[in-house]
């Protein structure tokens, strides 16, 4: 008996030891990388080239005018380019870490509008099917001046910020529902059903809170949390480990800190320890900007779509849905706001299903690629996907106000020259 009790023993151990082994494996080779490596010649971009890349970084680290940054480059399915530069802190007390994690802000949209284009697929909407069908809090909303004309806003309108809701910052009333950490997403589509559109839904392009609807949209359709369909559908099977909306205690030392830029050229500290409600599950996701990640995670998504919604035998979408998603959908009598598209370098480019998408090179006056397409975020990350070069790029800083530095369009140019084959 002693001996079958042993054996029964012995066989739980090896178990349990091949089971930690082949975990083990599965992270190193999956997902503890994000692509596999390759040279930059390999991938037909030159090493030399590329420093130029990093010296561009250095240059503003050197001036003090941010801490560090976390690049990568890939190209061909592989990653050629992945550096930490600088520190977390302007001290640099430590050293940036291609691990850290960064506040992503406006960089969760392309996730939110991934996440309802996947819901889209299943048949749950049309695109053109009015918000208030499936969110009837949103009923009945008009602009303060109606005379009755215009149609409610869609959801094709909230993926392209042509919905009527006022821009960023435009109406302080909208201001309030959004920064209210208090209340539920479906307590925000309450309060937000007695404000007033600022014009009538597909007449005019304003960046706005819209896609906060979206998150509770994708609430609505999939009978789920919000951030627990982004985990459940996107997240885990893309081996994306460190995003989500908070981030836990243990990795909190791994957030570096954030300053802000002003217009005078100079920079200011805004705070160097996480606040505390980073990291907590807030009650209200924020779809438009409230995520945290990591180079290593954001490549594997943006890799998903140009793709065409597959990475590792994981699909999200469709390579149709894909291409819809990056296809300029703003009509000809809407244009981008002149004093909106310098400062954040969109001259030449229209507006897809939640990513900004290239439309004319010339116009741009940058080194690319019509059919690129991307996006920012306010604490200083940036992304852009070339399906013509097969190319992912991502720079993540930590510096809010970053635009008044040309550091996105530095960045795509240099990125850019760096191809020679």
């Amino acid at each position: 008996m002693n001996n079958v009790l042993v054996h029964n023993r012995l066989n739980s151990l090896l178990i349990t030891l091949a089971i930690c082994l082949c975990l083990f494996l599965f992270l190193s080779n999956g997902f503890a990388q994000a692509l596999p490596k390759s040279s930059p010649e390999s991938v037909g971009l030159s090493t030399q080239r590329l420093l130029r890349v990093d010296a561009l970084f250095e240059g503003y680290i050197a001036n003090g005018l941010m801490a560090g940054a976390v690049v990568a480059i890939a190209r061909d399915g592989r990653l050629a380019h992945f550096e930490a530069l600088g520190g977390v802190d302007m001290d640099h007390s430590r050293p940036m870490t291609t691990d850290a994690i960064f506040r992503m802000a406006s960089m969760t949209k392309p996730i939110t509008s991934t996440a309802i284009l996947m819901l889209y697929e299943e048949g749950h909407f049309q695109l053109e099917d009015p918000v208030s069908w499936y969110i009837p809090e949103l009923a009945g909303m008009t602009i303060e001046s109606d005379d009755g004309a215009g149609r409610e806003m869609s959801i094709r309108d909230l993926l392209m910020h042509t919905s009527g809701l006022p821009g960023n910052g435009q109406d302080p009333r909208h201001n309030e529902i959004w920064t209210n950490l208090e209340v539920t997403l479906q307590e925000q589509m309450e309060i937000l059903g007695d404000q007033p559109l600022a014009y009538q839904p597909g007449t005019d392009w304003r960046y706005s809170e819209a896609t906060n609807v979206l998150g509770y949209l994708v609430e609505v359709l999939s009978k789920k949390p919000f951030n627990v369909f982004l985990e459940e559908r996107i997240f885990s099977p893309l081996g994306m480990l460190d995003t989500d909306f908070y981030v836990p205690r243990l990795k909190a030392h791994r957030l570096p800190a954030v300053y802000g830029g002003t217009e005078e050229g100079t920079v200011e500290e805004l705070w160097v320890e996480p606040r505390e409600r980073e990291l907590r599950m807030p009650k209200a996701p924020r779809g438009t900007g409230g995520l945290f990640s990591t180079a290593h995670d954001y490549l594997r998504f943006s890799q998903m779509l140009l793709n065409g919604g597959e990475l590792d035998g994981v699909r999200l979408l469709s390579p149709k849905t894909v291409e819809l998603m990056v296809t300029n959908h703003l009509p000809s009598h809407i244009e981008l706001p002149e004093n909106y598209s310098p400062r954040y370098g969109l001259n030449g480019y229209g507006w897809g299903l939640g990513v900004r998408v290239r439309t004319s090179l010339s116009e741009s006056q940058l080194l690319g690629s019509v059919g690129e397409y991307g996006w920012a975020g306010a604490y200083g990350t940036y992304f852009f996907v070339d399906p013509h070069e097969d190319l992912v790029a991502i720079f993540l800083v930590q510096l809010r106000n970053s635009n008044v530095f040309p550091i996105r369009r530095q960045f795509n140019n240099m990125v850019y020259q760096s191809i020679v084959n």
